[in-house]
């Protein structure tokens, strides 16, 4: 495709993913060449149809009727970023703690791990900062494992309560309490208690 027909065709395919899509230039390359791509992006974004996140990222801006244009997908722009970085990355922090429901407020400075470079991007006025660490934390088949215990760390032990065990239970069987024991390494004595314990409430509520 050349042209205007470049455009046409990443329009649509924009148009088909709808509002809250992120995505970068690769996305459409199977359209036309870099340039070709690039012009039909700048277009888009100077009509206002796309937004520019940061350098190569970009969304469909869901729009709210009082609210006006609402922050874009951490989700996508993280898809993008394994996308564009070829690596593994891992929530930590208060935004573990968010996905798994234990806190309710999503931060500001979102941190990963990462088996990638250490780096910190701008995005939609969000900071998201990647701190390398060993490929080990991303091995075996139990990644979640890893990113549970990022959460139960973060909430703390003098912290840590009944409601937040309950919430978490939501998202975990037996099974996979089982294989973090068996998979995530150096967990801390107070964090394999709380393991016990969501595994006797989750017995619990099957009796």
């Amino acid at each position: 495709m050349k042209g205007k027909s470049v455009s046409d065709a990443v329009l649509a395919r924009i148009r088909q993913r709808g509002p809250g899509w992120v995505f970068s230039p690769a996305c459409f390359y199977d359209l036309g060449s870099r340039e070709a791509v690039a012009v039909a992006l700048h277009r888009l974004r100077t009509s206002d149809s796309i937004r520019r996140l940061a350098q190569g990222i970009y969304d469909v801006p869901e729009k709210h009727p009082v609210l006006g244009e609402l922050a874009p997908s951490v989700e996508g722009i993280l898809e993008v970023c394994r996308a564009r970085w070829g690596c593994n990355v891992m929530p930590t922090g208060a935004y573990a703690a968010h996905v798994l429901g234990l806190v309710d407020q999503v931060p500001v400075r979102l941190v990963y791990l990462t088996d990638g470079p250490s780096r910190r991007i701008e995005v939609g006025g969000m900071t998201l900062e990647f701190k390398r660490r060993s490929s080990k934390c991303f091995a075996g088949t139990f990644v979640w494992g890893n990113m549970v215990v990022q959460a139960i760390r973060y909430i703390g032990h003098a912290a840590w309560c009944s409601d937040h065990a309950r919430e978490l239970s939501k998202h975990l069987s037996d099974e996979d309490i089982r294989k973090m024991f068996a998979e995530v390494s150096g967990m801390p004595m107070w964090i394999r208690k709380v393991l016990m314990e969501l595994h006797a409430h989750g017995k619990a509520d099957a009796a």
